[in-house]
């Protein structure tokens, strides 16, 4: 019975390595629901080497006035913890219908890109794990539960 015990915590910690990420592992480009890159991207995480991360919100969304959030990040053990330090945002501008066959809808265009510090931000945490792609060929990660398809192993891939 002492060795059935012993075996599957031995069992447990095995299958939760397994579902760890590392640092070195998450550095690159993630974007979510999807491998496929046409001409831009939908909501993604780009991770660096020097623990600092962008989040680009959907580049199909032209009506949007927040491009990205950027700061830093710590993996520890199964648990992300993220710090913004700034986000990229539009001014200004003016709403116009879309150019009908290429977007939906109504865009934000003539908008000023500025980037807005936030000095006083707390550090978030979301839970992170590796998750299998659905035909198990690509490397994905889970932030709490939305899964993300790595895109590229260059976080300034584009």
């Amino acid at each position: 019975m002492k060795k059935t015990i012993i075996a599957f915590i031995i069992l447990i910690n095995i299958l939760n390595v397994k579902a760890q990420i590392t640092s070195e592992k998450l550095v690159g480009t993630w974007q979510l629901n999807n491998s496929q890159v046409a001409s831009a991207l939908h909501e993604n995480y780009r991770f660096f080497q020097d623990g600092s991360f962008v989040y680009y919100f959907d580049s199909y969304n032209d009506s949007k006035r927040i491009i990205s959030i950027s700061g830093t990040y710590k993996i520890l053990k199964n648990v992300i913890e993220f710090k913004i330090l700034s986000r990229k945002e539009i001014v200004g501008g003016r709403i116009v219908k879309a150019s009908e066959g290429f977007q939906n809808g109504w865009v934000l265009v003539d908008g000023i890109v500025k980037d807005v510090e936030q000095p006083e931000s707390e550090v978030e945490t979301c839970s992170i794990s590796t998750s299998d792609s659905t035909d198990n060929t690509q490397l994905c990660i889970k932030i709490n539960n939305d899964k993300y398809f790595r895109v590229s192993k260059d976080p300034k891939f584009e």
